[in-house]
C-alpha cells in the first residue's frame, strides 16, 4: 500500500488513507457482529448459487497467476471457488477475520473502559421520571425531583432544569421530606426557564430507589407541551472520598397543558393550599439553608450563561463508541450462550 501511495499526490494520499481507515473501522465492527454468519452461509451459498459466489483468493490474485485456494490459474478475478477445498479455505478465512475483528473490538472496548471511562463499571444514578399528567391553564402542580442511586451512596446533588417559560413558571420550591439536610443554592429564573437546586448530606450519604430531593411547584400559563429537561450540568456525587459524578442520564419530563382554564374557585383553593403570595422556599426545621447568590462555583461546576447551545448536550463520540462496542460484546455473548445450549 505504501508503494502504491508513493505514486499518488500527497493530498489525495491523505484522503485515501483516511478513507481506508474509516472503511477498515466499519468493516471490523460489521465482521465482529455478522462475520460468523457469513462464514456459515458461504458454503451453503456456494452449493445453492455457485455462479454467484466469489472466491476471495481469486479476487486477490492477478489474472494469469495461480490461485492459492482453487489451485488453478485465474482467468478472471471475479470467479467462484472451483472445488470444495477452495470453499473450505474461503470459509476458514472469513471465520478467522471474524474472530480477529471480535478480538479487535474487545480490545477497543477494554481500552475505552479502562482509560476513557474508568468509572463506567460503577453504579449509575438516574433521576426518576414522574408520571405524565394533564393540567389546565392556571393550574398549580407539583413536580417531584427523585433519584434512584442503584445501590450507591451519594452525598451531594446539583439539579439543573430547563423549561419553557412561556408555558409554565416556578412558583415555589419545597425541600420538605428531602433526604438532603443541607442546601447551598436555590436559583430560579422564570424569564429564561431555568432552575438550579443544590444540596446534600453528610457521611454516609443517601442510598435508595426513589429518594425525594425537592418538589417544584409550577403554574401553567399557556396550552402546549411542557418539557422539563435535566441539563448536563446536573451532578450527583458519590460518597467515595473523591466526589465522583455518577449521574450519566439526563431525562426529560413532559406534561400536557390543555387549552382550558381553571375556574376562579379552583384558583382560590390552590392558592390557599400552597400559600403562594410570595415566591419562596419551603423546608423542614432540621434542614440547613445556606443559599449564597454571590457564589459562582457550586460542586466544582462553574455557572455559565444559559443559552440554547449550552442546554443541548455535546455529543461524545468516545462515549457513543464505547456504548456501541458494549452492544457488540453483548451480542457475541448471546451467540456463544446459544451455541452452548445446542451442544
Amino acid at each position: 500500500m505504501i508503494n502504491w501511495l508513493s505514486n499518488v499526490k500527497p493530498l489525495h494520499a491523505v484522503f485515501l488513507t483516511i478513507g481506508f481507515l474509516i472503511l477498515s473501522f466499519v468493516l471490523v465492527h460489521i465482521f465482529a457482529i455478522f462475520g460468523i454468519f457469513v462464514a456459515i452461509g458461504f458454503p451453503i451459498w456456494w452449493i445453492l448459487f455457485p455462479r454467484y459466489t466469489t472466491c476471495l483468493y481469486c479476487r486477490g490474485t492477478s489474472v494469469g497467476k495461480k490461485c492459492k485456494a482453487c489451485g488453478e490459474v485465474v482467468e478472471k478475478q471475479v470467479s467462484p471457488p472451483k472445488n470444495f477445498k477452495s470453499v473450505a479455505i474461503n470459509t476458514l478465512t472469513i471465520l478467522f477475520v471474524s474472530i480477529l475483528s471480535t478480538c479487535v473490538v474487545y480490545v477497543e472496548y477494554k481500552v475505552l473502559d479502562k482509560y476513557v471511562f474508568p468509572d463506567g463499571s460503577k453504579n449509575i444514578v438516574e433521576f426518576v421520571i414522574p408520571e405524565s399528567k394533564q393540567y389546565k391553564i392556571g393550574e398549580i402542580f407539583p413536580v417531584r425531583l427523585e433519584i434512584d442511586t442503584h445501590g450507591a451512596y451519594v452525598n451531594a446533588v446539583q439539579c439543573d432544569l430547563d423549561f419553557d417559560p412561556e408555558i409554565a413558571e416556578v412558583v415555589k420550591v419545597s425541600l420538605e421530606g428531602s433526604f438532603a439536610t443541607v442546601f447551598i443554592q436555590n436559583e430560579t429564573n422564570n424569564e429564561k426557564g431555568y432552575l438550579r437546586i443544590t444540596g446534600g448530606l453528610p457521611n454516609p450519604g443517601y442510598m435508595g430507589e426513589k429518594g425525594l430531593f425537592a418538589t417544584v411547584y409550577l403554574r401553567s400559563k399557556k396550552a402546549g407541551i411542557l418539557d422539563m429537561a435535566f441539563l448536563p450540568t446536573s451532578l450527583v456525587l458519590e460518597n467515595d472520598g473523591e466526589g465522583t459524578n455518577i449521574l450519566k442520564l439526563y431525562p426529560t419530563i413532559s406534561y400536557l397543558v390543555k387549552p382550558e382554564y381553571i375556574s376562579d374557585s379552583e384558583k382560590e383553593i390552590q392558592e390557599s393550599i400552597y400559600n403562594l403570595s410570595v415566591l419562596g422556599v419551603m423546608s423542614d426545621d432540621e434542614q440547613m439553608i445556606l443559599f449564597d447568590e454571590e457564589q459562582k462555583n457550586v460542586l466544582g461546576t462553574e455557572d455559565v450563561e444559559i443559552t440554547e447551545e449550552s442546554i443541548k448536550e455535546t455529543i461524545n463520540i468516545g462515549k457513543k463508541l464505547f456504548e456501541f462496542d458494549s452492544k457488540i460484546i453483548e451480542i457475541i455473548k448471546v451467540l456463544f450462550s446459544l451455541f452452548e445450549k445446542t451442544k
